[in-house]
C-alpha cells in the first residue's frame, strides 16, 4: 500500500505494510525518516522557515517524534528532499533540529520522495531515481480515508491530506450495468411482469426458436404503455386484424386496438432489452414509479382507437 503525505502531515508506519511517498515540495521540505522497524514521513510546509513560527513547528516536531517511536537517536536516519534552493534555510532550522536530538541527517535536491522497505533495509528513494514514478499520481491512497495502517500527527492548523489519486489511465473505468426490466428492482417490473405473463396466449409456439422475443417483445410493450400513462398492468395482448407481425395491447377494458400501444415482432432484436429497460427507467422516473410499491392505474390514457382487430 502506499499512501501521500500531505502539507504539514506527519505519517508513520511500518515499512513491511506500507510505503510513504510525497511531491510537490515547491520551497517546502520533506523529511524521510527510517528507524527500528518503523519509517516516518513529513511535509514541511515552508512558512516554518519564518523566525516567529519556528518554535511551534519545532514543538510539534518533537512530540511527533516521541509519539512515532522510531527508535534511538543512532538508530534513526534522516533525509531532506527539497526542490527550490530558497528552502535552505528552512533545511537548516530542520537540520539543526534533529542534530539536537542525536539525528543523522543528509539533504536531496528533488520534487518528492518515498520511503519504504528494500529487502530488509528501509530506505529513503528519490523521486526522479524512484522507477515507479506513476505511483506519485495513481494508485495511492490518503489520511482522507479511514482505518489506514500509518499513525498521523499534524504539524500546524495547515495539516491536511494530500490531493486525491487520478484515476489510472490503463484502468478501465467501471461501467454500472443498467436494471433490466426483469429484475424486481426496476420501477416498471410489475407493468413489464403484466404484458410477459400475456404473451404466451398469442401463440404458444411462437418463441420456441426465438425465447429472448418474449422479453423483447414485453419491454416494447411496457415503454409503450408508459409513454400513454399506463403503468399498472395490461388485460390482454392480442394481434391487430390481419397482422400477425404486430402485437397490441389492451387496458381498461378497451375493445379496439390502440396504435400506441403496439410493437412489431419483427423490428425487435435481441439486444432491445436494455435499450428499453432504460427508456422505462427514465419514463417511470417522470411518472414517480418506485420499485416495491403499489401504484394505481394511471388516469392518462392518450391516442385513439384504430386498427380493429
Amino acid at each position: 500500500m502506499r499512501i501521500k503525505v500531505g502539507l504539514d502531515e506527519w505519517l508513520a508506519a511500518d515499512p513491511k505494510q506500507t510505503d510513504l511517498i510525497t511531491d510537490g515540495l515547491l520551497g517546502c521540505v520533506a523529511v524521510g525518516l527510517t528507524g527500528k522497524d518503523r519509517i516516518g514521513l513529513t511535509h514541511v510546509y515552508d512558512e516554518a522557515k519564518d523566525e516567529a513560527l519556528w518554535p511551534s513547528y519545532q514543538e510539534k516536531l518533537d512530540e511527533a517524534l516521541q509519539a512515532f517511536r522510531l527508535g534511538e537517536p543512532k538508530d534513526i536516519r534522516a533525509v531532506l528532499v527539497y526542490s527550490d534552493p530558497t528552502s535552505g534555510l528552512l533545511c537548516d532550522r530542520i537540520e539543526d533540529w534533529l542534530s539536537q536530538r542525536g539525528i543523522h541527517s543528509e539533504r536531496r535536491m528533488d520534487d518528492g520522495c518515498r520511503v519504504c522497505a528494500v529487502k530488509q533495509d528501509a530506505v529513503v528513494r528519490d523521486k526522479s531515481a524512484d522507477q515507479q514514478s506513476s505511483d506519485y499520481s495513481y494508485g495511492y491512497r490518503t489520511t482522507i480515508e479511514d482505518a489506514l495502517p500509518v499513525e498521523r500527527f499534524a504539524l500546524s492548523a495547515k495539516a491536511g491530506a494530500a490531493t486525491k489519486a487520478l484515476q489510472d489511465p490503463d484502468t478501465p473505468v467501471p461501467v454500472a450495468k443498467p436494471i433490466l426490466l426483469t429484475d424486481a428492482s426496476h420501477p416498471a417490473h410489475r407493468l413489464f411482469a403484466s404484458v410477459l405473463g400475456q404473451i404466451d396466449g398469442l401463440a404458444p409456439s411462437m418463441f420456441t426458436k426465438s425465447p429472448y422475443w418474449k422479453n423483447e417483445v414485453a419491454a416494447a410493450l411496457t415503454v409503450k404503455c408508459l409513454d400513454a400513462g399506463i403503468r399498472d398492468g395490461v388485460e390482454k395482448l392480442a394481434y391487430g386484424k390481419d397482422d400477425t407481425d404486430t402485437v397490441f395491447a389492451l387496458v381498461g377494458g378497451q375493445e379496439g386496438a390502440r396504435h400506441d400501444l403496439c410493437a412489431n415482432v419483427f423490428e425487435l432484436g435481441e439486444d432491445y432489452l436494455p435499450v428499453a429497460s432504460e427508456l422505462a427507467r427514465v419514463k417511470s422516473s417522470e411518472l414517480g414509479m418506485q420499485p416495491g410499491l403499489p401504484v394505481e392505474h394511471a388516469q392518462t390514457q392518450q391516442g385513439g382507437q384504430t386498427k380493429g382487430m
